[in-house]
């Protein structure tokens, strides 16, 4: 009997625990690809695995690893080498590979995967669970500010048959204050019919409310639902679109703004950080709700 969900753990398990322990299997993907990896992404990505664990009705938790062969630390060696970065020790067995579970939501599990001590080397892997494919795409490029490296993944229609996007939030910084340009970036398999292969990432200007301009935004928690798309920062309100409007290709995205409850928009001092520890947002039920829990770390009271 399946319980139908799970809890999974963010961090990445270490793939050599993983394979020395029952109830670990690999999960099937009928297709892996690489998207901006260069011409040997693709071969490489022939030689990861996602392994996967689940506690089952007893104990209501699962767990990811990443298991990468030596074609992969191949490459990555190159890759390394042909951008001037550091490189493991020749002989060196025990390689650096962490990974990390950003979101699981609409059928796909992103995952951050760093490749290199040194950093500066780090990928998406997303598996989608309709077709069982596994994709491998660079991180955000280090010009784009993003607030977050964790990503929202929207279906392209309700079925989930249309293909998916990964969206990422950010903004432009200057002088030690937050300036209004806003920006989007996002990420699909169907990247290459946009025209521009070498450079996954598509960048779309975000118009943002007046409400909120010249006040700093940044999102704790992301979801979609009924065909919008929503970044919430729980100090102020959430920020949210028509998904289908951004998932149309058009350079500029109108957002709307709604502001938290009277009496729970706060300032972001030390008294109300981090304000994720005892809140949250997101959809249950039809709706969309703000949970908080007595307002502070440590209280009971729990107010939605």
């Amino acid at each position: 009997m399946d319980s139908g969900f799970a809890v999974m753990d963010r961090a990445g398990t270490d793939p050599k625990y993983a394979a020395g322990q029952e109830g670990w299997a690999a999960i099937n993907c009928a297709s892996k690809r690489a998207y901006g990896c260069g011409k040997r992404g693709n071969s490489a990505v022939q030689d990861l695995d996602l392994l996967l664990y689940h506690g089952g009705l007893e104990n209501l938790s699962s767990s990811l690893s990443v298991r990468a062969g030596d074609k992969m630390f191949r490459w990555i060696d190159q890759e390394i080498a042909a951008k001037g970065g550091m490189r493991a020790a020749p002989g060196e067995e025990d390689r650096y590979l962490r990974s990390k579970v950003e979101i699981v939501d609409k059928g796909l599990i992103v995952v951050t995967l760093s490749l290199s001590e040194y950093g500066g080397f780090d990928y998406y892997l997303v598996f989608d669970s309709v077709d069982r494919s596994l994709s491998m795409i660079p991180y955000i490029p280090d010009w784009a500010t993003c607030y977050t490296t964790c990503p929202l993944p929207l279906r392209h229609d309700d079925g989930g048959g249309g293909g998916y996007s990964l969206v990422l939030f950010g903004g432009e910084f200057g002088f030690g204050r937050e300036v209004d340009n806003k920006f989007l970036w996002q990420w699909s398999p169907l990247a290459g019919s946009w025209g521009r292969s070498s450079d996954p990432w598509q960048t779309k200007k975000l118009r943002f409310p007046t409400e909120l301009k010249g006040r700093f935004f940044s999102p704790d928690v992301l979801f979609s639902f009924d065909g919008f798309a929503f970044w919430t920062d729980l100090a102020l309100g959430t920020l949210f679109c028509d998904s289908r409007t951004l998932l149309r290709g058009g350079y500029l995205v109108n957002f709307s703004f709604i502001k938290l409850p009277p009496g729970y928009q706060l300032d972001r001092d030390e008294d109300s950080w981090p304000v994720e520890v005892y809140r949250t947002m997101g959809c249950a039920g039809g709706s969309v709700k703000f949970v908080s829990i007595g307002g502070k770390p440590g209280t009971s009271r729990v107010e939605v």
